[in-house]
Parts: structure tokens; sequence; C-alpha cells
């Protein structure tokens, strides 16, 4: 399970070369803001998992407070204008 301010770089599949910041969960999903686009993504946690095992997912580092502060703004401000990109993750 990912933790709040953790960063991530997907190395395979429809998402390679992005970095993903982990910005908290629903209900269902993972909630993150994709860099470089700065759009919010949606991932289940058996997907993310799945990810992670199979090196298609990697932890970068934990971000700085005043980084994140900056990335938790923009995931705030997207969830409120409904920029979520809709492509299936997996």
């Amino acid at each position: 399970m990912p933790k709040v301010r953790e960063l991530y770089a997907i190395h395979h599949g429809d998402f390679v070369g992005e970095m993903w910041a982990y910005c908290g969960k629903d209900e269902s999903n993972l909630k993150f803001l994709s860099m470089p686009d700065m759009v919010n993504r949606d991932c289940s946690l058996e997907k993310f998992e799945y990810g992670i095992e199979n090196g298609i997912v990697e932890k970068v580092k934990r971000l700085p407070r005043y980084i994140f502060w900056t990335i938790n703004k923009q995931f705030k401000k997207n969830e409120k204008d409904g920029v979520v990109d809709s492509r299936e993750v997996g």
C-alpha cells in the first residue's frame, strides 16, 4: 500500500514515462497525480500491487512536504474541475 507523498515511476505499458505522486484513496481506487501531464489517475490496489511486483511501477522517493503541497493543490484543483484521465489502468 502506497503512502501519501510517495512518488512512483511507471516503466511499462500505456503510462510509460510518467511519474505518479500518491495523493490518497477512495472506496475502490488509489488516487495519483500524473506528471508531466498533471492529470489525476485512479488505480485499483490490486493493479498497483501487480505493477510493483512485476517491475512495471517502481517507488522513487518520498517527496518533501513543500513539494507535495504544490502537487496536492493541483490534484485537488483537478478533482474540482473534473480533470481525470479516463483510460483504464492495467
